[in-house]
């Protein structure tokens, strides 16, 4: 029932924070309530046929993101000024330390795929530490973009900073304004979030109608929840991961281990 909840309220807080970037960035225009049902009706679609076929829309979404920040990353590189990732004392690096916090926090949502029915690993197929060292680099990378493009000072400030440092990118006469294009992106990793708490609820519930709580909540997040309300949630929701997605696994990992070597 927990990680019931747990699925409920990532759902509503991810829509409502997909809904307020689109708002903030060229989408402005779209109503809120049209934007929170296009993700929820779109969410129903791919996971309609159940965890294979999401599993494969996600890894073309992953395709995707990679491409649009590769070709961030490309034309960031030119923006980067030295000075601003450099420290100024002990109390910046401690700051910086601290972003360890929140990465670690968003990698712990990851945990709900221990809900994916489980299939024997094929040959050549990635770990998931892997996948997890690479969402770290990938994190560290976006960073490195972000404040090296705008300083620490206005990162801090930005309600949007990585749609902000996109602003700069792009070649005079050829393609600027990047932040529309990385706006649309980003929502597929909110698709992808959303229908891994639908199917993790349903996997829960043992029944498919267990989604639709999931997928409900997520329409009215959108509609109900503003900027404000996501970022006071966001602290309490970053320890939640951490508790649930992290150190739960970890203890029953442990105590199932401790539970075969007794037994043997």
């Amino acid at each position: 029932m927990v990680y019931y909840l747990w699925a409920v309220t990532l759902a509503a807080l991810t829509a409502g924070g997909c809904v307020d970037r689109l708002g903030r960035t060229d989408y402005g225009e779209v109503p809120g309530w049209l934007a929170a049902a296009l993700l929820a009706g779109v969410t129903a679609y791919l996971i309609c046929r159940g965890w294979e076929a999401f599993l494969r829309a996600a890894q073309v979404f992953f395709l995707t993101l990679l491409a649009a920040l590769g070709l961030f990353f490309t034309l960031g590189a030119a923006n980067l000024d030295g000075a601003n990732l450099r420290p100024e004392g002990w109390e910046e690096v401690a700051r910086g330390v601290g972003g360890i916090w929140p990465t670690l926090a968003t990698l712990s949502v990851g945990a709900l795929g221990m809900f994916i029915p489980r299939t024997p690993l094929q040959k050549g197929e990635s770990l998931p530490r892997r996948w997890a060292v690479g969402w770290c680099l990938t994190a560290a990378g976006l960073c490195i973009l972000v404040i090296g493009a705008l300083g620490a000072e206005l990162t801090a400030k930005a309600p949007l900073p990585f749609f902000l440092a996109l602003q700069g990118l792009g070649f005079s006469g050829g393609f600027q304004r990047l932040e529309a294009m990385g706006t649309a992106v980003w929502v597929l990793s909110d698709l992808v979030l959303v229908g891994m708490a639908a199917l993790a609820a349903a996997q829960v519930a043992e029944d498919r109608r267990g989604a639709w709580p999931v997928l409900i909540a997520a329409v009215l997040g959108g509609v109900c929840l503003p900027n404000g309300v996501v970022a006071r949630a966001q602290g309490p929701l970053l320890a939640v991961n951490v508790v649930l997605g992290l150190v739960v696994p970890t203890l029953v990992a442990v105590s199932g281990g401790k539970d075969k070597r007794s037994s043997g």
